[in-house]
């Protein structure tokens, strides 16, 4: 009895479609203000590239943001279809390159975020006991799959957000290039930096 409880845990979890779309519209949400946000700092970063690529933990900045990027654009070629709807029967091949990708970016994103925490933990512990805490409640949702997955992915998606969050709240360089990129927008004679701050994301 006892393993059948436990097995149990294991069974494919089955959503009805008000369930469906409750989740979708949420994990497309949060994935695409993540997305954004990652791309918001490195163009923060690279407006201010003068200043910020002096210093190794702004290359570290820009590392961890494009791996959370690569981390959160596969959920838009295989979780948001398949929450919306059954999952499409995607060849293998296709599978493995997108799970390839998403191991990538997740323990890129990892690993930078350690390095990080070693180089600044003296000077931002608030927002590392913030950043450990949402990777441990990630951690932590695993091992319910399947009846945790809604938390364990909305954690999941969180985790790539909270560092842009962070560092717009809390980084005065940050501020300081958020502010200029603002301004872009509304004097005309130099608006044409903004897309080069793009085009330099892009190489």
């Amino acid at each position: 009895m006892f393993y059948n409880e436990s097995f149990s845990c294991f069974e494919k979890l089955r959503l009805t479609k008000s369930e469906r779309l409750f989740a979708g519209i949420l994990y497309t949400t949060l994935t695409t203000i993540s997305l954004l946000l990652n791309c918001l700092v490195i163009c923060v970063i690279l407006e201010e590239r003068k200043t910020t690529l002096k210093l190794v933990v702004y290359k570290m900045v820009i590392s961890l943001c494009a791996s959370s990027i690569v981390y959160v654009c596969c959920n838009y070629i295989v979780m948001l279809p398949c929450t919306f709807r059954e999952c499409i029967n995607y060849s293998d091949t296709l599978m493995v390159t997108v799970s390839a990708f998403n191991t990538v970016g997740y323990y890129t994103s990892s690993w930078t975020s350690l390095y990080i925490a070693f180089e600044r933990i003296t000077l931002f512990i608030i927002q590392f006991l913030v950043i450990c805490i949402s990777q441990w409640f990630s951690s932590f949702f695993f091992y319910m799959v399947p009846y945790g997955s809604l938390a364990l992915n909305i954690t999941s998606i969180g985790n790539t957000a909270a560092n842009p969050i962070i560092l717009l709240i809390f980084n005065n360089t940050m501020h300081k290039g958020l502010r200029s990129l603002l301004r872009l927008r509304k004097n005309p004679k130099i608006v044409s930096v903004f897309p080069h701050s793009l085009f330099c994301l892009l190489l």
